[in-house]
């Protein structure tokens, strides 16, 4: 049977599913994605110390988000006008 979007992830069940796609993160490492606004927020807060995501959701935060070791605090500046 197929996983279906809506389902419904815990914290452990998104460590289960970033090893299947061979990039594991670590529960710890989910909790401070979280802390820190890294992370989607919660889709089910029913239990607010037990946050869960849409399969969904998680899917394409994994898809988008930077890789190891990209550096997402360096932005580039905006060329400044010349002045008249």
């Amino acid at each position: 049977m197929a996983d279906n979007p809506d389902d419904l992830l815990s914290y452990t069940e998104i460590v289960t599913l970033t090893e299947q796609r061979g990039t594991p993160i670590k529960r710890n490492s989910l909790r401070a994605l979280r802390a820190t606004g890294r992370m989607p927020d919660p889709d089910d807060l029913t239990f607010p110390d037990r946050p869960r995501w849409r399969r969904d959701t998680i899917v394409t935060w994994l898809d988008t988000r930077p890789g190891k070791g990209a550096r997402t605090d360096l932005r580039s500046n905006p060329p400044v006008p010349p002045s008249r």
